[in-house]
């Protein structure tokens, strides 16, 4: 039984819609988040991750949300944390930072040796950092961070002011080796340097004081309906640029995808072309004329008397 043409087609046309809509999905879906890769990311439920302190603040009805955004722009947020920073500082960003954390802005920073272009970056903050790290240990906040008043520290590393401002002064924990927490001024603003990124984790956050200590810093620099940003654009999570278009990110699932759907497109054009099998042409109708002379010649081989004349193809 020969098939229907346009079912065939129908049935390619269905194929090619669905390779279509899957390439779409595969190639615009959002990154998995892998907690070892976002530390510090607020997206992260894993122990590294900082999860833990967005919903507590969440819980304790301030303002939340997760920025994907430049730091050049944090509008009108009252506190930003930029916690296990992984991506590097346009010139940009550094400046708007700085303007903001002047104008009233207070940064809370995970520090890390590692992160990309650190030392810039904590210069302008006027911090330094001491590569002397210990582990596990609780350490007393400064009074005027009550009723917050021990800090658990994790793997930290001690920091210290650098250069602060005629008059300024900057609180710490009180170590005399050098701080896990500091509270720098910067104009009208401040920063709280955080010894590690490890002190904002979900894994340490139940421990010592530390759940209290953020409840204090919010409370205390963000007051009643002020907005609160987790800084996501320095874990990747970017919605600027063509750079972050996850073609970019995952390379080798997005050639998979493009190849299968090329493939389809490829078989499609070359049915189209060839085309279904067609049945052979019926033969041309003889013209009067031949048909007279065929009866003609049956005649004469059977030797049939005409009965006036002959047959010839002039009629």
């Amino acid at each position: 039984m020969a098939s229907d043409p346009s079912a065939r087609r129908e049935a390619v046309v269905a194929v090619i819609l669905v390779a279509v809509l899957g390439g779409i999905a595969v190639l615009s879906a959002s990154p998995t988040v892998k907690h070892a890769e976002h530390p510090g990311s607020s997206y992260a439920p894993g122990s590294d991750g900082a999860k833990g302190v967005y919903l507590l603040l969440e819980r304790l009805d301030h303002r939340v949300e997760r920025r994907t955004t430049p730091l050049a722009d944090l509008g009108a947020a009252r506190i930003a944390f930029v916690v296990g920073r992984q991506v590097t500082l346009r010139d940009a960003d550094l400046t708007g930072l700085m303007a903001w954390i002047e104008r009233g802005g207070t940064l809370i920073y995970g520090a890390a040796l590692s992160e990309p272009d650190g030392r810039r970056l904590r210069a302008m903050l006027g911090v330094d950092l001491h590569d002397q790290a210990w582990g596990e240990a609780s350490k007393p906040l400064p009074p005027e961070l009550a009723p917050a008043k021990t800090l658990f520290v994790d793997r930290s590393v001690m920091v210290s002011a650098r250069s602060l401002d005629q008059g300024d002064k900057a609180g710490g924990t009180g170590n005399q080796k050098g701080d896990s927490l500091l509270i720098v001024p910067r104009g009208k603003g401040r920063v709280v340097v955080l010894g590690s990124a490890g002190i904002a984790s979900n894994r340490a956050l139940g421990l010592g004081d530390n759940a209290l200590l953020f409840a204090v810093l919010a409370h205390r620099f963000a007051g009643d309906g002020g907005l609160i940003v987790f800084d996501e654009w320095s874990h990747g999570f970017q919605s600027e640029g063509a750079a972050t278009l996850p073609i970019a990110r995952a390379p080798a699932r997005a050639a998979a995808v493009l190849f299968g759907l090329a493939f389809v497109l490829y078989g499609y054009g070359a049915g189209r072309r060839i085309g279904p099998p067609s049945p052979e042409p019926a033969p041309s109708r003889p013209a009067a004329i031949e048909q007279v002379g065929v009866l003609a010649r049956f005649y004469r081989s059977r030797r049939v008397p005409l009965a006036r004349g002959r047959l010839s193809r002039d009629g």
